[in-house]
């Protein structure tokens, strides 16, 4: 059985992790999440660990944007994509504000 307490292995994991973040930059920390992210989203899919179909690899979605960019679609897709939540907002919202005051138990706004 080793000599050291649970306590003092934290301990010594807890310096090596305070030295490690001390070695970075403090302008890097807050990459180091996404960098993993973005990381990972690469990785699995070329892995084949996730259907590439679900989620393509970082590089090839770049490679679509850039593409959709230079050739203009980018704008087209954004619009009809903009008015699809336009007009899922203005279906739900006279519903949501009746189910709004029924729950509030109150019998009757001037707007519901």
């Amino acid at each position: 059985m080793s000599t050291l307490s649970v306590e003092s292995k934290r301990g010594a994991w807890h310096a090596i992790g305070e030295y490690a973040l001390a070695a970075v930059p403090r302008a890097l920390r807050g990459s180091i999440a996404i960098v993993a992210f973005i990381a990972l989203w690469e990785v699995l899919p070329r892995a084949g660990w996730v259907d590439a179909t679900f989620l393509p690899p970082f590089s090839t979605v770049l490679h679509a944007l850039f593409d959709m960019i230079v050739s203009g679609e980018l704008g087209v897709h954004l619009l009809a994509s903009t008015a699809r939540a336009a007009t899922g907002s203005r279906l739900r919202l006279p519903s949501a504000c009746r189910w709004g005051c029924l729950s509030a138990g109150i019998a009757r706004l001037p707007m519901c």
